[in-house]
């Protein structure tokens, strides 16, 4: 397992990026429909095996952010300047996601009946302005701000610079939750880490907040390099880490339900190097078989990932209740989540698909208004 330079014949990684962006799509729609299979409400005790298979999945799933910002720093890393057309050419998302709040306005006067709670329209599209996929809009845009800045910082250091930068920034982002998450004055707390969590602070955790500028790097670094591992290799490798951090997170929430701490979630260092593997093992798979027709599918699909995850909490909303009034025990909605998972994932592109015509048409209408008052 070495680092490696980018060789020339590898430079074009386009289909490879489309399909880590499809994956990260998924896994999103994935890890939402934990939410509802009740896998929050488990009290993990002794080995129950469908809840271990859930966990596995969890575990892996989460990932899904991770890769799309290691994405970002794939793609944005050559943004270096400010200009005065930057900023309008990084809007269509953000318009994107102001039509999924109207129309998520629309639906909610259909759904709650607002005219008999005394909401109106516009209360709705405020509120859903700011529902549960906001956060990650927050960071994309406070990104979109400082991309040209952190990236003349990447293209400014010499190669051992960015691996300190990236090495400093794992120190005081990453290890932090995993170090920091123990009672090492209670010998019996180990039997039961759940029982109470009163941890002893071992390095800095201030600065976890900082972990998508980790992933932004490590994106730009695997822009740069790439990881040269044995393909059967690489996949034991995603496929043993997986099983450990699972094991983990399985001991950590003994005796109690799932609880969601920094420690199995994104700004872990378990689930940097997962995502890192993940990335890097997509990244690096030879698809040259593949023809322009599958490319360009793959390019399509690739281009309604936005949408799809703007969009999937509709079909949530719509499969799922039908998932919950069918199957009453944990274990039968293990099995279901192989068919309710990829449904809701290609209703969300769908629907991400017509979204893109009319905004594609609304655009075309802009243009040729903005034509008719040019001199």
């Amino acid at each position: 397992m070495i680092d490696c330079m980018i060789e020339k014949e590898r430079a074009d990684k386009t289909v490879n990026i489309d399909v880590i962006r499809i994956l990260a799509g998924y896994f999103i729609v994935a890890v939402h429909y934990f939410l509802v299979n009740g896998y929050y409400q488990q009290i993990f005790e002794g080995v129950d095996k469908s809840l271990f298979v859930m966990t596995y999945i969890r575990i892996f799933n989460t990932t899904c952010v991770p890769l799309f910002m290691m994405l970002s720093g794939y793609l944005l890393l050559k943004k270096t300047e400010f200009t005065r057309g930057y900023i309008p050419s990084r809007l269509k998302p953000f318009i994107i996601y102001v039509m999924f709040s109207i129309l998520r306005g629309v639906v909610g006067v259909y759904r709650f009946q607002i005219f008999f709670t005394g909401k109106t329209f516009f209360d709705i599209v405020l509120d859903t302005l700011s529902f549960g996929h906001a956060w990650y809009i927050e960071f994309y845009f406070g990104f979109v701000l400082l991309v040209p800045f952190i990236n003349k910082i990447w293209a400014n250091c010499t190669l051992n610079e960015k691996r300190v930068l990236i090495l400093s920034l794992a120190f005081i982002s990453s290890l932090g939750p995993v170090l920091n998450v123990y009672n090492l004055k209670d010998l019996d707390w180990w039997s039961m880490p759940s029982k109470n969590a009163e941890y002893n602070k071992i390095i800095t955790d201030y600065w976890t907040s900082l972990y998508p500028f980790l992933y932004y790097f490590l994106g730009a670094y695997l822009r740069e390099r790439y990881l040269k591992i044995n393909k059967m290799v690489h996949v034991l490798l995603i496929l043993v880490m997986t099983f450990l951090i699972c094991v983990y997170t399985y001991w950590r929430n003994l005796g109690t339900v799932f609880i969601l701490e920094n420690w199995c979630n994104y700004p872990s260092i378990f689930i940097v190097v997962l995502s890192v593997l993940v990335f890097s093992f997509v990244l690096n798979l030879d698809i040259s078989f593949l023809g322009n027709h599958s490319r360009k599918i793959i390019r399509g699909i690739s281009s309604l990932i936005w949408g799809g995850f703007l969009s999937n909490e509709f079909f949530q909303n719509m499969f799922y209740p039908i998932m919950q009034d069918y199957t009453l025990d944990f274990k039968s909605r293990l099995l279901t989540f192989f068919i309710f998972v990829p449904i809701v994932f290609v209703c969300s592109l769908i629907l991400s698909y017509l979204m893109e015509l009319l905004y594609s048409y609304y655009a075309r209408l802009f243009i040729s208004i903005k034509n008719l008052f040019k001199p």
